[in-house]
């Protein structure tokens, strides 16, 4: 797929952004043809649609959005373009979500969201003129850059989690309760917390986060049993199990679908980005 650029976040915004992505595919039926697999995620997304809108299986029956907010994913989606792609999506550190929408963020999870419910319309439908008008991506991305600074706020989020959520991160093997404890908190008043700033509990998010991992380690060579234990399962039969869990299909099938030659050097860029997530199929 031509015209996509994935950034990591602004300096003026890695506090509160993990990555960009900017996909730009004018061409009608070059984006019909196109359709985008989510994986379960911890991060928030927020996308700006420029050109035709995206169908999301979230939507209900909904008109689809034109900007949207969608929060943490606990289960596997597909997105389908009506026609030429013209967007702009920012995945959200999952702990800073609540620096830009000021309110709690435990109602986001598997919501997708109009984005003008939550920020100023006008601010949001000016965004969108302005990215339709841009003649290039960097001018796009400085653009959005400049949106999300002015509606950051300041940071009140609870630092415990904020940790915690840092610390699943790096070791998603890492025994809740310990966690919990190493924090001076007992496990449900940890667990109680964390669910109020994410939207998952901590065990959710320390699953999903070991199952973000496989596809960027498998892109770079390596096998499954090496893989399941660099990424914190017990084994491989353990990965497995969970991968077809939150997934739906089996880790090598999966691999097989993504790693097609049309579409391989796409979601090899995607999983070595912050959109480690997100494949074109």
């Amino acid at each position: 797929m031509r015209g996509h650029t994935v950034s990591p976040a602004p300096v003026s915004l890695a506090g509160v952004v993990e990555a960009v992505w900017d996909v730009d595919v004018p061409d009608a039926g070059q984006a019909r043809d196109l359709r985008i697999k989510v994986l379960p995620s911890p991060s928030p997304v927020i996308c700006i649609h420029y050109r035709s809108p995206i169908l999301s299986e979230r939507q209900n029956g909904q008109d689809p959005y034109a900007a949207t907010l969608t929060g943490a994913r606990t289960a596997t989606g597909v997105l389908q373009p009506t026609g030429p792609i013209g967007v702009i999506a920012a995945r959200i550190k999952p702990s800073a979500a609540a620096r830009l929408f000021r309110c709690g963020t435990s109602t986001f999870a598997d919501a997708h969201l109009d984005l003008t419910s939550l920020l100023p319309r006008a601010s949001v439908v000016s965004l969108i003129d302005s990215l339709g008008e841009a003649r290039h991506s960097a001018e796009r991305l400085a653009r959005f850059e400049q949106f999300l600074l002015s509606h950051i706020g300041s940071d009140q989020t609870d630092p415990l989690v904020d940790h915690a959520a840092d610390e699943l991160r790096a070791n998603p093997a890492t025994p809740i309760h310990r966690l919990a404890a190493r924090l001076d908190l007992g496990e449900r008043q940890f667990e109680r917390r964390f669910l109020a700033q994410i939207g998952i509990s901590p065990k959710q998010f320390a699953r999903i986060e070991r199952c973000e991992r496989i596809f960027a380690r498998r892109m770079r060579g390596s096998g499954w049993a090496d893989i399941a234990v660099a990424c914190g399962f017990t084994d491989q039969p353990h990965m497995v199990r969970d991968f077809k869990t939150l997934v739906g299909e089996a880790p090598d099938a999966f691999a097989k679908a993504v790693s097609a030659p049309a579409r391989r050097a796409l979601n090899t860029s995607l999983t070595m980005s912050g959109f480690y997530n997100t494949f074109v199929i």
